[in-house]
């Protein structure tokens, strides 16, 4: 769930697809997820805005993957693909049928800021990686590496701290706060 700002509106990812398991159809369903809800906290009123093509798998490209309120107004929806298309809850009730901000995304979004996605990649092997994506021009920087799982957070005014129970490599330049904890605990979450 991804509160805006101004703490007016949420937005959630959630399906409303259910396909047969390919491994074990006799016992499970999939439910990829296909839509975006966008809820006005003061009315209840809810806005579901929806890919073009209902994903069968939780891999498909038309899969909503996350979404994230932007600074200013919309929403930030990344689908399987890896396209982020910025979505207005009054527009189109289609996701691709908003603007396409950046056509491929490296890793999943964990937060927007004024002028960036901010993303973490988990490698094969354990590794992440945590990205900013420019969203005036799609490039994607390399902010900070570790060879484990990182939780990474982001503040409402955009700073940014990361946390593994690996050694981080900040990028030169980035603006990374690194969150040691003592007796290498593993970090799931940062919110704040």
């Amino acid at each position: 769930v991804a509160p805006t700002s101004d703490g007016q509106f949420v937005s959630y990812v959630t399906s409303g697809v259910c396909v047969p398991d390919p491994d074990e159809p006799e016992f499970w369903v999939l439910t990829p997820n296909d839509r975006v809800v966008v809820r006005n906290l003061a009315t209840g009123e809810e806005v579901a805005v929806l890919t073009d093509t209902p994903p069968a798998d939780y891999s498909a490209p038309s899969a909503v993957v996350g979404a994230n309120p932007r600074p200013g107004g919309g929403f930030l929806v990344l689908l399987g693909d890896g396209r982020l298309f910025e979505v207005d809850p009054t527009g189109p009730s289609v996701i691709q049928e908003h603007p396409l901000v950046v056509s491929d995304v490296p890793g999943n979004p964990v937060s927007a800021t004024a002028d960036a996605l901010i993303t973490v990649d988990f490698g094969d092997e354990g590794s992440s990686d945590v990205y900013a994506i420019d969203l005036a021009s799609g490039a994607a920087t390399l902010l900070a590496s570790s060879g484990a799982f990182m939780a990474v957070g982001v503040s409402g005014d955009g700073q940014i701290a990361v946390s593994s129970f690996e050694p981080v490599t900040v990028a030169p330049g980035a603006s990374v706060t690194v969150i040691e904890l003592p007796d290498d605990p593993f970090v799931f979450d940062l919110d704040w």
